[in-house]
């Protein structure tokens, strides 16, 4: 395989396997490396399973993502949290995530004013008592990615165009894989059920039948203060749908807060409605709807730039957490078979992961 690849490893972060696993349990690959499949794969490996992890970008993540800025002056090496902007925990095990995040120094809790805005200009703080707690990556949400990629088996810069029957991974560029014992995809519906077509049907169908949604992210720094007392507004305005969310992304741990930065999320039919238009024009028409919202003259922007989500959210009606085709050898997860958001993937990701530890030892109980 020729593609250009990025091969992550720490050797100073060792992971010792479970107990009699000297030997891999099995070879998977992941396709995917994004919060839920980073997740499948994390624990896998701590297991004993010989992982693979691959994916298209240059760094792993997936919506777990920071645009940096580079070559922009006085702005060089700034930040957004495009993707996610943070998380919560409420199930077991993303509260014990948490709490190994936070001992590594790469999580830490966002504890600032939210407010909503169902009127234009009329900004309503919400009641921190009754809100649940917030995190984010330190000092990027791609940091914790990063931290969960941590001495694993990482390939990025190579797109994954189809799986065999065999379970052989092919390329755009180079040679395929030898086959492998499980396959994994963890991608939005649609180019899952591509890569599985060959493999399994049966989930390719599936997947055939899951709608997901875009959403239009805007990054900007301004000139100076918007004068907002909040730094996360949940955006809900009668008679125009254009923004869903607004947060301030230098009031986050970790970044430059002397820069008024902001990352400008679009609602799920505005986002829609306008998934073919440039950049240029969604940049333009999200500011303008962020100051009518705020009902404040609009101040300059310094640097703006807009990012195209195009599978952001998926059906909540469709939500089995994981899915398995063990017969073929092929798995699938992702948040959008969880609910959504970033404790979403997580919980998909550590389910998928179960259900194949609890498969590779069904015959072990047999013989015993």
């Amino acid at each position: 395989m020729t593609a250009a690849r990025e091969h992550l490893s720490h050797e100073d972060n060792p992971v010792t396997p479970a107990a009699g696993a000297s030997t891999p349990l099995a070879r998977v690959a992941v396709i995917g490396a994004g919060a839920s499949g980073l997740a499948c794969a994390r624990q896998l490996h701590e297991h004993g399973v010989d992982v693979s992890v691959f994916d298209k970008g240059r760094r792993v993540g997936g919506r777990l993502a920071t645009r940096v800025i580079w070559r922009e002056g006085e702005l060089d090496g700034t930040g957004f949290d495009h993707g996610a902007q943070y998380f919560t925990a409420r199930h077991a095990v993303t509260r014990e995530l948490v709490e190994s995040w936070k001992r590594a120094g790469v999580l830490a809790r966002w504890d600032v004013p939210m407010a909503e805005l169902n009127s234009p200009g009329v900004i309503t703080p919400k009641d921190a008592r009754d809100a649940p707690e917030r995190y984010v990556g330190v000092p990027s949400m791609q940091s914790l990615a990063q931290h969960m990629a941590r001495d694993l088996q990482v390939h990025t810069g190579v797109q994954v165009t189809r799986v065999d029957s065999a379970r052989r991974l092919y390329f755009e560029e180079g040679e395929p894989t030898e086959p492998f014992d499980f396959v994994i995809v963890s991608a939005p519906a649609a180019q899952a059920a591509a890569l599985l077509e060959q493999l399994s049907s049966g989930l390719a169908a599936e997947l055939g039948e899951v709608a997901m949604q875009p959403c239009w992210a805007a990054m900007v720094v301004f000139e100076r203060a918007v004068g907002v007392e909040a730094d996360g507004l949940f955006i809900n305005l009668e008679g125009s749908n254009a923004l869903s969310w607004a947060a301030r992304d230098a009031s986050k741990q970790g970044r430059d807060a002397s820069l008024e930065s902001w990352v400008l999320h679009a609602s799920q039919s505005w986002s829609t409605a306008h998934l073919g238009e440039c950049a240029v024009a969604v940049i333009r028409q999200l500011q303008q709807a962020f100051f009518e919202a705020l009902g404040r003259q609009p101040v300059p922007a310094r640097y703006a730039r807009a990012h195209r989500w195009r599978y952001a959210r998926g059906s909540a009606e469709h939500t089995p957490g994981a899915r398995w085709d063990f017969e073929r050898g092929a798995g699938i997860c992702g948040d959008w078979l969880a609910g959504g958001r970033v404790e979403g993937a997580l919980l998909s990701g550590h389910a998928l992961a179960a259900q194949l530890l609890e498969h590779l030892a069904a015959p072990e109980r047999e013989q015993g």
